[in-house]
């Protein structure tokens, strides 16, 4: 009672009037009473931080889900910046100076030589006696990236008795193409390794005079397609041998809201395979896993 009684005295009097009203013993009690307040207060605001923030969350998780069901993408989550002025993240002068280990560069051994140009010394600029003493070598390497067009004069006979034309034959490797086998090579492997487009591509071989559209440089990825064939199945079976078991899946594409074609899935823990077919029916599905048309269904 006589607490209660201090801490009206406190609310509604002056405090440089407590002390004449308060004893020394009742102003300590009211400091530890404000002191364990204050603690409990403290430590009811960190929780209610602490709820807060795992509020913050929560709600952020639960718009980033329905932006998601509406089609569009969740909000961005950034780290935090280090802030480069502190002590903690500037690194010392003895760091920063010291230099990194860095291994050895590899020296131009066993480089093919395909060209040997010999520097001679003007003699007029020779000393008299001075004295031949061999060659330094020196490799540089280098690339030649120009065109280079091939015309075939192809030699003509003409049979009197049928009024046949004879021809020569053409290489195999030019046969039916109007592109040589070295730069339909190059466009396979700048689209396929470089991740080039039809433009890039295009702008390349235009820059050295080859006359391509981006037409034909699809038409020779579409045909290349028939080259890996082969090396396909034989990957896949090497596979097969190490990893005997496949798992399967498919996955339909829509056109016209309509399911037109289906991409069936294979492979094991040493190969992916994609098998675009027309239909989930049992067929497709023996030749996805089996790799090979025209199986016998029982």
């Amino acid at each position: 009672m006589a607490l209660n009684i201090q801490w009206f005295i406190l609310l509604v009097m002056d405090f440089s009037k407590i002390l004449d009203y308060v004893t020394p013993q009742g102003l300590k009690d009211i400091i530890k009473n404000l002191q364990g307040r204050i603690s409990a207060l403290i430590d009811q605001n960190e929780n209610l931080y602490g709820e807060s923030e795992k509020n913050k969350m929560r709600i952020q998780e639960l718009e980033d889900q329905i932006r998601i069901l509406k089609g569009e993408k969740p909000v961005p989550r950034f780290t935090e910046s280090k802030d480069v002025t502190s002590d903690e993240n500037k690194t010392t002068d003895k760091n920063k100076n010291k230099k990194k280990d860095r291994s050895p560069r590899r020296k131009k051994i066993d480089l093919s030589i395909d060209k040997t140009i010999d520097l001679k010394v003007d003699r007029s600029s020779l000393p008299a006696g001075a004295i031949h003493k061999g060659y330094r070598q020196i490799t540089i390497q280098e690339i030649l990236f120009e065109r280079h067009n091939i015309c075939f004069n192809i030699e003509r006979f003409l049979d009197p008795t049928t009024g046949k034309l004879i021809e020569a034959d053409i290489p195999s490797q030019y046969k039916g193409h109007e592109f040589g086998p070295t730069l339909r090579s190059f466009i396979v492997a700048q689209y396929f390794e470089s991740d080039c487009t039809h433009s890039k591509i295009k702008n390349l071989l235009t820059g050295i005079d080859i006359d391509i559209s981006k037409s034909q440089i699809n038409n020779i990825l579409l045909k290349s397609s028939e080259l890996f064939k082969d090396e396909l199945s034989d990957l896949r079976e090497a596979a097969l041998i190490k990893d005997p078991h496949q798992h399967i899946d498919d996955t339909s594409w829509k056109i016209l809201k309509r399911n037109s074609v289906y991409t069936i899935v294979t492979g094991n823990s040493y190969f992916t395979q994609f098998a675009t077919v027309a239909s989930k029916a049992r067929y497709f599905a023996i030749y996805a896993l089996s790799g090979k048309k025209n199986q016998n269904i029982d």
